[in-house]
C-alpha cells in the first residue's frame, strides 16, 4: 500500500454533498466515495478517516470476487429454484 495516498474534498455542481476522491494505489485509477455530508469539516474528517484506513490497508474498494465465483454462487443461489427448462435457457452460452 502506498502510505501517501492524499483524499481531496470536492464539490460536484450536480451533488447535494460533497465528494472525496483519491488515486486508488492497487489500482492507480481515480476513485470517488460521497463525503454524505454538505458541510466541508465533516467532509475533510471522513477524507482524514479514509487516508487512515488506506495507509492501513484496511479500505478495498476493489471486488475480491473472481466473475467465476460469482457466476457459481449466483446460478447456486438464484437459479436452482427455477424450473430446468428455465435454468438451461438462462445459462445457455
Amino acid at each position: 500500500m502506498n502510505a501517501t495516498t492524499k483524499v481531496g474534498v470536492v464539490k460536484y455542481g450536480d451533488r447535494p454533498n460533497l465528494v472525496l476522491r483519491w488515486t486508488d494505489p492497487e489500482t492507480g485509477r481515480l476513485r470517488t466515495k460521497s463525503a454524505g455530508t454538505p458541510r466541508r469539516r465533516d467532509a475533510e474528517r471522513a477524507a482524514a478517516k479514509l487516508e487512515a484506513e488506506i495507509a492501513e490497508g484496511k479500505h478495498s474498494a476493489t471486488a475480491s470476487v473472481t466473475w467465476q465465483e460469482f457466476r457459481t454462487c449466483y446460478e447456486e443461489d438464484s437459479l436452482s429454484g427455477l424450473a430446468d427448462r428455465t435454468f438451461s435457457i438462462r445459462v445457455a452460452p
